[in-house]
């Protein structure tokens, strides 16, 4: 068999091929040998079929099959013999038989990506961490965020003050014309509000998240029946694009205020949270705090030597796989953007900056895990029989449905093998892990790679 391959950019390759007229004979010979095994036509015991008959009867299937049995032999002997990393059919630009007898077969391939990487490119990676420790101000603060939660509410006529519930209303100004008359009909609400509605205004130490910038601690000291002008300035990232850059007056008038009440803290509240006392509370949390900043400590030195490794080996990787992944990361980016409160219209205006970032991480992904896979052979990492049958446990049990089904459905559709490879790119990330070269920093930095 004669094949020949033209490597290409973009990982595609050209297979130019010429079967011997001998190979295709044998090979149509076993080809036509299964049909008359399997073909059954009235008059005829199955496996009894006259040669002739069957080749008559199922001319276009033979064919049919015939090419696809050459094309694979083709494939075989590109990826044995020429170490061709196939990974799908781009186009075929030619498949003919020959009037001597001969196939030939041309066509463009998908394919893996050719790099060389080492074990000095992949071991003692450096890696800057963050040092996170929990602190008494800390839970302090967690404490103080828990008294808010069972705060009660009383009428009063005292100022305005962090935590107070606020009932207010206002009307806006720009370059004085009123601000309303300046926007769509739909924005108009944010700059001119008759009817009454309620504000939290946030703890000295928390983060409001206000609508309209400023509003919230722009009335602390106002009293009941007051008013004052405040200035506010949109920001170049606020969610409406025809209020960026913005700035205007606000005349805010405060109608009533409800004072906050805080619970002592202490036992009571404790056991209102679910905590049999204060001090058992606090150690929860001290604890539930070290895990969280040991999975941020974790997140962070692999972040760092994904980005390492994908800095250091830049190289061509499949548009088909990058476009793909970009298709999954876009509808991973709406699906969060909705979860947090955004509609659709919203969405619009930053079609651009999504399918641009999900591109990126696309890119980043896709390359990453022939890089990981890479190492992986290359340090004999592999899955084992009880990590695969865990892993199905837990995807069955996350979507509720019993592991054997779940297993012949896994078979059914080839996913097994999706989840070996996670089991070893997992596997291949906790190995880095432990070969970084790790520093402790009091503040983030740039790694010194």
């Amino acid at each position: 068999m004669n094949v020949a391959i033209e490597k290409l950019p973009e990982c595609r390759a050209k297979i130019l091929a010429a079967v011997p007229a001998k190979t295709v004979s044998d090979i149509r010979n076993g080809v036509l040998t299964e049909f008359m095994k399997k073909a059954k036509i009235p008059g005829f015991r199955p496996g009894k079929l006259p040669r002739k008959v069957v080749e008559q009867k199922f001319a276009a299937g033979i064919e049919e099959e015939l090419k696809e049995s050459l094309s694979r032999a083709v494939l075989k002997e590109a990826v044995e013999k020429q170490n061709l990393g196939f990974l799908g059919f781009a186009k075929i630009e030619r498949e003919v038989f020959e009037a001597d007898g001969t196939y030939t077969f041309n066509c463009e391939v998908i394919i893996a990506p050719d790099f060389e990487i080492t074990e000095t490119d992949y071991k003692n990676i450096p890696v800057n961490v963050v040092v996170e420790k929990v602190t008494d101000d800390m839970v302090e603060e967690w404490l103080g965020r828990v008294q808010v939660n069972f705060a009660t509410y009383a009428d009063s006529d005292e100022p305005a003050d962090h935590l107070d519930r606020v009932m207010i209303s206002y009307s806006a100004h720009r370059d004085g014309k009123p601000l309303a008359e300046q926007l769509k009909p739909e924005l108009a609400p944010l700059a001119h509000r008759d009817d009454e509605f309620e504000l939290v205004i946030p703890g000295k130490d928390a983060e409001g998240h206000e609508l309209i910038p400023g509003i919230s601690t722009g009335i602390i000291g106002v009293r009941p029946g007051e008013s004052r002008d405040i200035p506010v300035e949109f920001g170049e990232d606020f969610m409406f694009e025809e209020l960026r850059g913005i700035q205007a007056t606000y005349t805010v008038k405060v109608h009533s205020i409800k004072k906050a009440i805080l619970p002592p803290i202490d036992d009571e509240l404790a056991q209102r949270i679910g905590g049999p006392d204060l001090e058992t509370v606090r150690r929860k949390f001290i604890a539930m705090s070290e895990e969280r900043f040991e999975t941020n400590r974790i997140n962070q030195i692999e972040d760092q030597i994904i980005s390492h490794l994908n800095k250091e080996h830049q190289f061509e990787i499949p548009k088909e796989q990058v476009y793909s992944e970009t298709k999954h990361q876009v509808n991973q980016i709406v699906s969060n953007a909705f979860s947090k409160g955004m509609k659709p219209d919203d969405l619009d205006n930053y079609e651009k900056q999504i399918i641009d970032n999900a591109t990126t991480r696309a890119e980043t992904n896709v390359r990453t895990r022939y890089i990981l896979s890479e190492i992986a052979e290359k340090e004999a990492i592999t899955e084992t029989e009880d990590e695969i049958y865990q892993q199905i446990f837990m995807l069955a049990q996350k979507q509720r449905i019993p592991i054997k089904r779940f297993a012949r459905e896994l078979h059914e559709k080839n996913g097994i093998e999706s989840i070996k490879a996670n089991i070893r790119i997992s596997k291949t990330i906790a190995f880095l892990r432990e070969h970084a070269s790790i520093t402790e920093v009091e503040t983030q930095s740039e790694p010194t790679d």
